[in-house]
């Protein structure tokens, strides 16, 4: 017996929402955004002349800019999805600050990646030492 039937709950169906396609994307997709912008963090550090004419012109300002894109695509996609329809709902309910809730659905979003890509790894190394019922 269901401790929280679907009858007896408010807003959409959390038990299978479609959205781990999406969601095992966000740890790399943050990973490379983050890693990517050490150079143009570096170089503005190092330079003296910062004025944007001169920083338009680094090829670390461009690989900077498609990683901000990037995420905002992920965004949109995320936003959009089934998994939208539960952030939205979260946010419009949550009785707390609304900026502290949409921190939270990310970082729980992220953590969720690092799950999926944890027990991904962890079924290929079972899967090729054949263990816990894993073999080819």
């Amino acid at each position: 017996m269901r401790k929280y039937p679907k009858r007896r709950r408010k807003g959409p169906d959390l038990d299978f929402i479609g959205s781990s396609t999406m969601v095992l994307a966000v740890l790399p997709l943050w990973v490379i955004a983050i890693t990517s912008s050490l150079p143009f963090l570096y170089l503005f550090m190092t330079t003296n002349d910062r004025n944007w004419n001169e920083i338009e012109t680094w090829w670390q300002t461009n690989v900077l800019l498609v990683s901000i894109l990037m995420i905002l695509i992920q965004e949109l996609i995320l936003w959009r999805g089934p998994l939208g329809v539960v952030n939205r709902s979260a946010l419009l309910t949550s009785e707390g600050n609304r900026i502290v809730v949409y921190f939270g659905l990310k970082s729980l979003i992220l953590l969720w990646s690092l799950s999926l890509w944890r027990g991904l790894i962890l079924g290929i190394v079972d899967g090729v030492l054949k263990r816990n019922g894993h073999d080819f």
